[in-house]
């Protein structure tokens, strides 16, 4: 038989495991998966160049040398394509930035 020690005992225990659970549903964020584009498919030739200073078919074939290296083998967290890696870098190296600007370069501006 419970005794009534027992009984409020287990009530803490259920009042405390409420809270905890309270408490993960609140601060626990839920888990975001990236849907990362392929440039080749998203940029036609034209922005591609634009962006990248290469075109399409260069760009396929510096893969083709280099995309084994890229390939990620660990299954852990959600790796980048060995396009995106490229990309990342030919973008990087195109314009000495990851951002792309939307504001014209201030020496347009310049009086000389």
């Amino acid at each position: 038989m419970e005794t009534e020690s027992s009984v409020s005992d287990e009530d803490d225990n259920i009042a405390s495991l409420q809270l905890y659970l309270d408490f993960v549903d609140h601060h626990v964020r839920p888990r975001m998966l990236r849907d990362r584009a392929n440039p080749v498919d998203d940029f036609d030739d034209v922005d591609f160049r634009a962006r990248y200073r290469l075109d399409k078919g260069a760009v396929a074939m510096l893969l083709g040398l280099i995309g084994h290296g890229l390939v990620n083998l660990s299954r852990r967290g959600v790796p980048v394509s060995p396009i995106n890696q490229l990309a990342i870098a030919l973008r990087f190296y195109a314009w000495a930035s990851f951002q792309v600007s939307s504001v014209p370069s201030s020496f347009k501006y310049i009086n000389m």
